[in-house]
């Protein structure tokens, strides 16, 4: 189960997202490849973050059919959706590099 706060005040939800992720957004949207082209590998900053949100899917999926279907094909769709997600970053990143080397 997660433990979850719902926040109603705008502004006590811009303050969290000051605290938490608002310092990596900002790093990874400056245009770095304006000044220099090595600079863009900065915004993969934005990856980082790629654990958190993939806790928050997988919480979200085991719950979800937990109740459906047995536990271990519930672990088995989640990890064959964390596979695929990262995949999808990987083919990103090498996307990038390549575009990069040009």
């Amino acid at each position: 189960m997660v433990d979850v706060n719902i926040i109603d005040d705008p502004l006590e939800v811009a303050w969290c997202y000051i605290k938490g992720p608002f310092l990596t957004d900002a790093i990874a949207v400056v245009p770095y490849y304006m000044i220099d082209r090595n600079y863009i590998f900065i915004r993969l900053l934005k990856a980082s973050r790629y654990r958190l949100y993939q806790s928050y899917v997988s919480t979200a999926i085991t719950d979800a059919a937990f109740d459906l279907i047995d536990n271990t094909l519930v672990k088995r769709i989640v990890d064959t959706f964390n596979m695929g997600i990262l995949l999808l970053l990987l083919a990103h990143f090498f996307a990038c590099i390549w575009i990069l080397i040009g």
